[in-house]
């Protein structure tokens, strides 16, 4: 095995954690559980109320990309806050216009959030977590790298993807 690597990335039937050499959450000290368990919502409810206090569309609020101001492109994080904020008003359509690929990573990092509150609050995992977690890593890498291109590019249908 090679030095950094922890067993869950060398062999397949190893357990995988979050992180690499990290140990699932029910095994950490009660305090650590507690505060994944209260600090997981209470970030969440931030988050979802300052996106409802604020109307990015016509209001201040928005920091602007320096990508965006430098360059004259799209960055793959340009439209994330519109997006979210259309989400939360429910206009499915309108939020995945702003940054599909943001909302498709979103859900697969809400998923992952899910199950490690639970694991926190009932003390035993409850969803499967990713096997191999440098291949959903890579794949987000990709991706985004792949968004910020297409995304830029002059002509229709790709044009449909900037915000």
């Amino acid at each position: 095995m090679s030095p950094g690597l922890s067993p869950s990335f060398t062999s397949g039937s190893a357990r995988c954690c979050i992180a690499d050499g990290m140990k699932p959450i029910s095994g950490r000290p009660l305090w650590v559980r507690i505060l994944v368990v209260v600090g997981i919502p209470v970030l969440f409810l931030a988050a979802v109320w300052m996106l409802l206090s604020m109307d990015p569309l016509t209001g201040p609020g928005l920091v602007p990309c320096f990508f965006h101001e430098i360059t004259g492109y799209y960055c793959t994080g340009c439209g994330i806050t519109r997006a979210l904020v259309s989400l939360l008003h429910g206009r499915i359509a309108e939020a995945l216009s702003f940054n599909a690929w943001a909302l498709i990573w979103l859900a697969f990092s809400g998923w992952i959030a899910l199950g490690i509150w639970l694991e926190a609050l009932l003390g035993r995992p409850i969803f499967k977590k990713p096997q191999n977690m440098r291949f959903w890593l890579y794949s987000l890498l990709i991706s985004a790298l792949l968004f910020l291109f297409l995304r830029n590019l002059p002509w229709l249908p790709f044009r449909w993807l900037a915000p």
